[in-house]
């Protein structure tokens, strides 16, 4: 039994379509990833447009559905706790402006 490297489901050897997602399988199949697939592409994704990104890891055939649970995860939880930082940075600016221009 060999495994579907799109879909991660187990075919039986000497197929060449996969049952289950209906992909071509063969020697080459699992090498051909594509540039917006790569995991470093993905990355710089996130790094460059935040949550955005995730649409592409969901549509990502290499991933396991956990994979793309766990992505999404961390994904959400990194760009809440940028959020996070960055309101409380703007308040702590606008309390040291306030405190600065107020008039005695």
């Amino acid at each position: 039994m060999n495994q579907c490297p799109f879909c991660h489901n187990p075919v039986e050897e000497g197929i060449s379509y996969c049952p289950f997602c209906d992909k071509a399988l063969g020697p080459s199949s699992a090498k051909k990833v594509k540039w917006y697939q790569r995991t470093g592409s993905l990355i710089f994704g996130f790094l460059m447009v935040g949550p955005f990104v995730l649409p592409a890891v969901w549509l990502n055939p290499h991933y396991s559905r956990k994979k793309k649970f766990v992505v999404t995860f961390l994904c959400l939880y990194v760009t809440y706790l940028i959020t996070k930082v960055f309101v409380k940075s703007v308040h702590s600016i606008l309390d040291h402006y306030s405190q600065a221009f107020q008039i005695y």
